[in-house]
Parts: C-alpha cells; structure tokens; sequence
C-alpha cells in the first residue's frame, strides 16, 4: 500500500486516503480492501454504504484478512435499513457466516 494512503489516514484526510486505497484494493490488496470497508462502513471520505463495506470486506476476507472476517461476522447481526432493504443483503449475510466460521478456524 502507498505509504502516502497511511499519512493522509493519519492526518484524517480520508478523501485522500480513500481515493489510494481505492487503487491498491482494486489491484487486489486485502489491506486496502479492509480499509476501504471501513471507510465506506463510518463514512470517512465517502457517504456511508454499508452493502460497499461489506463487499469490499468480502474480498479481503476472501484473501485471508482476519479483521476483514470477523467485521463481515459482526454486520450479519446488523439491523440496518439499507441492508435489510438491499437485494444483496442475503448473499452477503450467507458470506458473512462463511467468513465468521472461518475466522473462528471453522474451515
């Protein structure tokens, strides 16, 4: 990950900091991708969205990022509006159990 990502994290410039991370997560770094669910998870640097968060969690868990795991566990329990009325909700939830068992060494 670009160490500037880091800094502008740091300084809470998180536009920036999304905007790199966007980059590196797209390239396929789980690191990023967990961030880029935070972000998108406490709407810092973008509008919240947590259907974005849980995806780019997904992908990091996917990759073997534990925190990216356990935060896909933990929204599955979620009572947000946006998820229950989101046509992607119930694939993610079924994601987020997988990755829940897994990060609890489940596999």
């Amino acid at each position: 990950m670009n160490p500037r990502s880091i800094q502008a994290a740091g300084e809470e410039d998180y536009v920036v900091a999304v905007r790199l991370w966007r980059l590196a997560a797209e390239q396929g770094h789980s690191k990023a991708q967990y961030n880029l669910g935070v972000a998108f998870a406490h709407g810092k640097g973008v509008p919240i969205n947590l259907v974005e968060a849980l995806d780019w969690w997904r992908r990091a868990a996917e990759k073997g990022h534990d925190l990216a795991a356990r935060e896909l566990a933990k929204t599955k329990d979620s009572d947000s509006q946006s998820l229950r009325r989101s046509p992607e909700s119930g694939s993610l939830f079924k994601a987020a159990f997988t990755w829940l068992k897994k990060a609890l060494g489940g596999r």
